[in-house]
């Protein structure tokens, strides 16, 4: 499912600067917009108008972008865009006439909306990414980004918009515990074994910690990376594992999960409960005896509440073949703050100020913040807002 909780910036995209909302996305590498060609019931909100910029200039090659569970059309153009204080001179943008799955489901009354998406991730050749790696065409030089949010802890119906932070290549040290990151090196795509094509952790394990219920644990095959993804609410899984852990987590008679997937939970008992999800990683994609784990308390995994019954932040989906079915989402992002270096090809994790989730290292590559520095050229603030449209299925 599209709809999610999604951090949110705002660009300004064209002469005149036109002001877009985009969502961040470190999945994909591209910055699409809605044109003013997609007609108003495929693209509900503004859309932006290219023949009112004197800047813009049309690259004359259109594409289909796919998003697994969701599709955007267009074409490619470059325009002046400006994050903050920063402008880009000549931006590829692609210019969207056509979305399948984009809209569908998002709440136009829940503050400000997505209305287009910044690709943070690696390039993967569909188009010219955010250039980190030189400064050709005036582009900014940034070697890694960071982004974190202020309050992790407020779920549907009640959360509208969150603040935050987006941070190219710096960190703030301020907005996480423990004084350092975490580092561990991105994992290559599965099915490509391309290593800068996504942002992704080797998975190694997953554990359940509750002194109610036995559970003995998943290995993840092959130490199978994990895709970090802004796009996604939930932690994704195969459904292989659904009703294992989900028992495991809560208990057998108090859960349900829909032909999509998702999961709901009694509330009560989400809430009263002292069980933790713990993820287990890797550095690499042979097994470590001593992975690094991210534990998260089931009740931080709520989404969204409807009277006695809540969505949890944990999903599963068939295996399709070709693509991944191992994605973190934001429902353990959010308690992260995330720096996520270009040059090194690592990931920095840490617990953030606010959150709940633990980060242990036990013996992985810790990169002491001072030991590594970033130089913070551009700080911007980021909205954490929930789009979410969630059956609950338990009465």
């Amino acid at each position: 499912m599209y709809n999610a909780i999604q951090y949110l910036v705002e660009i300004q995209v064209g002469t005149p600067p036109v002001t877009i909302d985009v969502a961040i996305d470190t999945g994909s590498d591209v910055l699409w917009i809605p044109s003013s060609d997609c007609p108003l019931d495929n693209c509900p909100f503004s859309r932006f108008d290219p023949s009112k910029s004197l800047t813009l200039k049309h690259e004359n090659r259109s594409a289909i972008i796919d998003y697994m569970v969701a599709t955007v059309s267009g074409s490619f153009v470059t325009d002046k865009v400006q994050l903050g204080s920063v402008t880009f001179q000549s931006q590829e943008i692609f210019l969207v006439n056509k979305v399948s799955n984009i809209y569908s489901n998002i709440n136009p009354n829940s503050g400000k909306v997505a209305n287009g998406m910044i690709g943070l991730g690696y390039q993967d050749g569909v188009g010219k990414a955010w250039d980190h790696t030189t400064a050709a065409h005036n582009w900014i030089f940034f070697s890694s980004f960071s982004i974190y949010v202020d309050d992790p802890n407020v779920n549907l119906p009640y959360a509208v918009s969150q603040g935050g932070e987006l941070i190219l290549g710096g960190i703030d040290s301020t907005k996480f515990t423990g004084g350092s990151l975490t580092y561990l090196h991105s994992a290559p795509n599965i099915f490509t074994k391309v290593v800068n094509q996504q942002w992704a952790l080797y998975g190694q394990r997953i554990q359940i910690a509750n002194p109610l219920v036995k559970y003995d644990g998943v290995d993840i095959p092959e130490n199978t990376p994990f895709v970090i993804s802004t796009m996604y609410l939930s932690l994704m899984l195969p459904k292989s594992m659904a009703d294992g852990m989900m028992e495991g987590l809560v208990g057998k008679d108090n859960f349900a999960i829909s032909p999509e997937g998702t999961t709901t939970v009694k509330c009560k008992m989400v809430r009263e409960s002292s069980a933790r999800l713990q993820l287990q990683l890797s550095d690499s994609n042979t097994k470590s005896a001593q992975p690094v784990q991210i534990d998260v308390p089931v009740s931080s995994l709520v989404i969204a509440e409807n009277g006695e019954v809540c969505a949890l932040g944990i999903a599963f989906m068939e295996a399709v073949e070709g693509r991944p079915n191992y994605f973190i989402g934001i429902s353990i992002l959010r308690h992260l703050y995330l720096d996520f270096n270009f040059e090194e090809h690592k990931v920095g994790l840490a617990p953030t100020v606010n959150g709940k989730a633990t980060v242990t290292t036990l013996n992985a590559d810790k990169d002491k913040t001072s030991a590594s520095p970033h130089f913070p050229v551009l700080t911007m603030t980021a909205t954490l807002i929930v789009f979410v449209s969630t059956t609950l299925l338990l009465a």
